[in-house]
């Protein structure tokens, strides 16, 4: 078979294959050569190629054909320049690609609220009730939870937002918060400052309701045709639900006293740490025009 080898090689590459094609075929061009070859000797340059092939080679095998002359056989190396037939590009151009501002604003949204959403099942409570659901062998459904763990969430984040902890989200703002949480007797004082979908005015807001309706909460809608009550028990109080010495998922999530709550405090100071970092982020982009 006739065939035309092509080097588009750079750098140290392209001496590297002059010497390798030089012995195969007869130099036509500064970076082509053809030659007549037999298929094993056109595997022998494929596989010599190969070997000592780095992100600088690119060289390209044609084979020539009577009726559809020239015809890619391989390209060996770098292969951006090529389309799928073989023809190499004469120039290229790289364009960046304009990502629309609101949808980086929603992504920002969503990352905030995606570190927040379940903060409320970090409960003792919560997670005794998901150990006995484990242990249960009899079907037994759980009890149900006073206060559905989203807006739990959702208030956690706002008392941790309006905290006076000059980190802002951090160990000491949650805390805090919790302990405010086990102050309140009547659940409904959960939802006082939740924003309403009309009065949404910033980032932090529309985490805040994308937190609250994450499990279709309130209808997960805008149109504000239900207030959450179905989620919020109406009878009762906290105190069966946070006794006062119930916090985070340990009695102290944050005291290194053993292996399981060393690797738990690490995790929840990494989850504020990104979930600041975000925020900031959020306030940032998002002012209240738009």
């Amino acid at each position: 078979m006739h065939v035309v080898f092509v080097s588009n090689c750079e750098l140290k590459a392209l001496p590297r294959t002059r010497a390798l094609l030089d012995r195969y075929g007869t130099r036509i061009g500064e970076r082509a050569w053809a030659t007549l070859i037999t298929e094993q000797a056109l595997d022998e340059v494929h596989s010599a190629l190969r070997r000592s092939a780095s992100r600088q080679t690119s060289v390209a095998c044609y084979r020539s054909d009577a009726v559809l002359g020239l015809r890619p056989v391989w390209v060996i190396g770098n292969r951006k320049s090529y389309d799928s037939h073989g023809r190499f590009a004469v120039a290229t151009q790289t364009r960046k690609k304009e990502f629309p501002m609101f949808l980086r604003h929603a992504a920002l949204v969503a990352r905030l609220s995606g570190y927040v959403h379940d903060w409320g099942m970090a409960s003792l409570h919560f997670q005794d009730k998901l150990r006995s659901s484990c242990r249960a062998q009899d079907g037994s459904i759980p009890a149900k939870d006073l206060i559905r763990h989203e807006w739990i969430s959702a208030w956690l984040m706002r008392q941790t937002l309006s905290s006076k902890s000059s980190k802002g989200i951090d160990e000491q703002a949650l805390q805090s918060a919790w302990g405010n949480l086990r102050g309140i007797r009547n659940p409904d004082g959960l939802k006082l400052d939740v924003p309403a979908p009309a009065a949404m005015s910033s980032g932090t807001d529309a985490a805040l309701w994308a937190v609250i309706t994450h499990h279709g909460g309130i209808g997960g809608g805008l149109d504000g045709s239900s207030n959450g009550n179905e989620h919020v028990g109406r009878h009762g109080s906290l105190e069966s639900t946070f006794p006062a010495s119930k916090t985070l998922s340990q009695p102290d999530a944050f005291a290194p006293s053993a292996p399981a709550v060393k690797l738990d405090a690490h995790r929840w100071r990494q989850l504020l740490d990104d979930t600041r970092k975000t925020l900031e982020r959020v306030q940032a982009s998002i002012t209240p025009s738009q």
